[in-house]
């Protein structure tokens, strides 16, 4: 198994991950730094195949306080939980886009 190379990001300590229940590819990370991050496992590079480019997340938000925990809903798949340290329990609707067909998003970055 590989590592995946997203914790160049988490300045904190990664403290709690969660994969989508319906999506298979995401996953949300949040850490210390108060950060929630959504990632797609398909867009992520592998240190073990020397490549070294930092791949961005699918969208981030700042829920005031580190991450204790995530959940996500278990049929709207834009529902997440967050319990975060200062920010309280908070619910986070993430957009039709960030969980569809990333290829629009991948045409956009390349121009």
């Amino acid at each position: 198994m590989s590592k995946i190379g997203c914790d160049e990001y988490e300045s904190g300590g990664v403290t709690s991950i969660s994969y989508h229940p319906n999506l298979e590819y995401v996953f949300a990370s949040g850490s210390y730094d108060e950060i929630v991050r959504l990632w797609d496992i398909r867009y992520l590079s592998s240190f073990s195949s020397g490549n070294k480019k930092k791949k961005q997340p699918l969208a981030s938000v700042n829920v005031g306080g580190g991450v204790w925990r995530l959940k996500w809903h278990p049929s709207k798949d834009n529902v997440l939980l967050v319990a975060a340290m200062h920010g309280g329990c908070r619910i986070v609707n993430v957009s039709d886009f960030v969980l569809g067909d990333n290829d629009e998003k991948e045409e956009e970055t390349k121009d």
